[in-house]
C-alpha cells in the first residue's frame, strides 16, 4: 500500500472525503498533506492514537516558542505521557513509546525537503534514552536532516523535557526515499 491508500483507508473508517492524487499537485502541497497527519484529526494515525503534537515545521510556528529552535533542528513534535505509555515495570514511559517517537519525528524532518510525490520510511535507527520520563511529562522531540542522498537520508533528533534543557534521548536515522505509485 502506498501514503495515499493508507490515508484513503483512514479517510474511508471515518467518513471523511478522499483525496485524488492529482489534488497534490505541487511539493507544497504534497508535504502539507504529510504534516496533516500531526494535526490531531486522523484517527487512523499513530501519530494521533500515540498524542503527538507538531509544534514547528521551518518558520511556521503553531504556539509561541523561541526562535532558533534548539540543535539547529527544522521540525519539533511534543507528547504528554500518559498511563498507556508506560511500562508495567517500573511506571516509567516505554521505549517503544520514545522510539516510534523519534522515528516520527525525523521522518517529518525528511518530509520537509522530499520532491513532489516522494516519501520515505525508515532503514534503520539507533536511539541511546538517556533518563527515564513520568507520567504527565512532556517531551519535545527536535529533528533534523543531516543529510540527503537521491534515495536515502540520514536524520537526528533529540528529545528534551518541555521548557527545560533536560535531554532524555537522542536517535540518528537512516531513511529510503522513494516515490509513490498510484494505486489502480
Amino acid at each position: 500500500q502506498t501514503i495515499v491508500d493508507l490515508d484513503m483507508a483512514s479517510r474511508e473508517e471515518n467518513n471523511t472525503d478522499i483525496p485524488e492524487l492529482s489534488a497534490y499537485d505541487d511539493v507544497s502541497k504534497w508535504r502539507a498533506l504529510h504534516f496533516s497527519f500531526m494535526d490531531g484529526k486522523r484517527p487512523g494515525t499513530h501519530e494521533h492514537h500515540l498524542g503527538f503534537k507538531l509544534l514547528y515545521v521551518d518558520d511556521d510556528w503553531a504556539t509561541d516558542k523561541p526562535k532558533p529552535l534548539p540543535c539547529g533542528s527544522t521540525v519539533a513534535i511534543e507528547m504528554t505521557i500518559q498511563p498507556h505509555h508506560l511500562s508495567y515495570s517500573c511506571h516509567n514511559m516505554h521505549g517503544g513509546v520514545m522510539a516510534a517517537f523519534v522515528d516520527s519525528a525525523m521522518g517529518f524532518a525528511i518530509l520537509r525537503i522530499t520532491d513532489l510525490y516522494q516519501v520515505c520510511s525508515t532503514i534503520e535507527f539507533k536511539i541511546n534514552f538517556i533518563r527515564p520520563v513520568k507520567k504527565g511529562q512532556v517531551m519535545v522531540a527536535y529533528a533534523k536532516v543531516v543529510s540527503r542522498g537521491r534515495s536515502h537520508a540520514l536524520a537526528e533528533a533529540t528529545v528534551k523535557l518541555k521548557d527545560t534543557d533536560t535531554i532524555v534521548g537522542k536517535a540518528i536515522g537512516t531513511f529510503n526515499l522513494y516515490k509513490v505509485i498510484k494505486s489502480k
